[in-house]
């Protein structure tokens, strides 16, 4: 079971930023509002070691010379399947097909359950740089003379 609002953000610090190393520096800075105190660092540490405890794979998460990374499946998160449901939906409104196109956007919009990262700080979720891809659909379609 997940511990509590730091282990949290831990966890949607590493998932916003999947396959990718997040220094501790950028981790701590994030976790205490740009001024971790002197035992930050330690507590990083027991935070990962709790977190890797509750997922049950200590591989999942791993530790490098500069921070962490967790490892994640191609398709393994919600995220990334209602990207590529986008994507086609997308590609079904650009060819016409407002059937496949309605289906494959029902279907994401099926998966969306609000912010990511819940009631974590907005802040976190941003720190991912991605644009909202339901908003970059619709600039899509109206570019192509389709909305």
């Amino acid at each position: 079971m997940l511990g509590g609002r730091k282990q949290r953000s831990v966890l949607a610090i590493l998932l916003v930023h999947a396959n990718e190393v997040v220094s501790a520096d950028r981790l701590m800075e994030e976790l205490w509002s740009g001024r971790p105190p002197p035992s930050a660092a330690m507590s990083l540490q027991a935070h990962v070691s709790r977190l890797r405890r509750a997922l049950g794979d200590d591989q999942r998460i791993v530790t490098t010379a500069g921070g962490y990374l967790i490892r994640v499946a191609e398709g393994e998160l919600d995220r990334d399947r209602f990207e590529r449901l986008v994507e086609e939906g997308s590609a079904a409104i650009l060819t016409e097909d407002w059937e496949s196109a309605s289906g494959k956007l029902r279907e994401a919009l099926g998966l969306w359950r609000g912010a990511a990262a819940g009631r974590l700080s907005v802040r976190l979720v941003r720190a991912g740089g991605d644009r909202p891809p339901v908003r970059a659909a619709g600039r899509r379609g109206r570019a192509a003379g389709r909305g």
